[in-house]
């Protein structure tokens, strides 16, 4: 076990988990027994369960946006922050997740032991490219995951707007930012679009097509995990700040108690 107090975890089918500057990267996997009960997680599944496989029913109950068993979900996340691998001495907890599964994500850290709060994926990947995201003038993403992609609008300290794309190609890319900048102020919708999109995850040639269907320069950064580590540590002051306030302290975190920042 490590002294360092805070953890944060972007969940999906490979959940990211930081302990303090540490990233470790770990599968979505729970060894359920005959019983039901949840046995062995993650990285340890494969060689807890070798051998006796007859014995395991192996579950992935979790992607980014969604979960089909929260029970599983909640003894995963449980297992991560306190007893897997490298595990802190942890006394609060902050979920790293996309804007449309925020309430899901709210609902999981509201049942976790300890202070747990929630941060946008958009505002942390805007941090980790070096964007002012305190600024008035808004940014345009694209965050493509292993599970999914969404397409978002940052300014201000928010996500002003958010739209879940139907798969990362191009073309569901494009539509879900069309339908997005349909939804924005026109003002607004011009800003983001003069400026560009930058986009994480996404392969070059993905990159260019997508420009091609939005007639918009598009900067790809193609590795997520160094963008969110990045995005991580830039907020880290606003991170342990929000702790130590009361749950009436506005700010990028959302808490159980306040409205969680929504698409709009």
């Amino acid at each position: 076990m490590v002294r360092e107090r805070l953890v944060v975890v972007a969940p999906g089918p490979d959940t990211f988990r930081w302990v303090g500057r540490d990233l470790s990267i770990h599968p979505a996997l729970v060894a359920v027994d005959r019983a039901g009960r949840p046995r062995f997680f993650g990285e340890e599944v494969l060689s807890s369960v070798a051998g006796q496989w007859g014995d395991y029913e192996l579950v992935s109950p979790f992607s980014s946006v969604e979960s089909s068993s929260m029970e599983l979900t909640l003894a995963y996340m449980s297992w991560l922050v306190t007893e897997a691998p490298h595990a802190a001495r942890r006394k609060a907890t902050v979920l790293l997740v996309p804007t449309g599964a925020q309430f899901l994500w709210r609902r999981v850290g509201d049942r976790l032991p300890g202070e747990t709060a929630v941060l946008l994926r958009p505002v942390t990947m805007a941090m980790g490219l070096g964007l002012d995201v305190d600024a008035s003038s808004p940014h345009f993403l694209l965050d493509v995951r292993a599970d999914g992609a969404e397409v978002s609008v940052v300014c201000e300290s928010r996500v002003v707007g958010a739209q879940e794309a139907a798969g990362p190609s191009p073309e569901a890319l494009a539509e879900a930012a069309l339908q997005l900048f349909g939804e924005l102020d026109p003002d607004l919708e011009y800003e983001a679009r003069n400026g560009g999109a930058h986009a994480m995850g996404l392969a070059a040639e993905d990159a260019q097509t997508l420009a091609g269907l939005l007639g918009l320069t598009i900067r790809v950064a193609t590795q997520p995990e160094r963008v969110l580590a990045r995005g991580v540590l830039a907020d880290r002051n606003l991170i342990e700040t929000y702790f130590r306030k009361s749950r009436s302290w506005t700010g990028r975190l959302l808490g159980g108690s306040r409205r969680p920042l929504g698409a709009g």
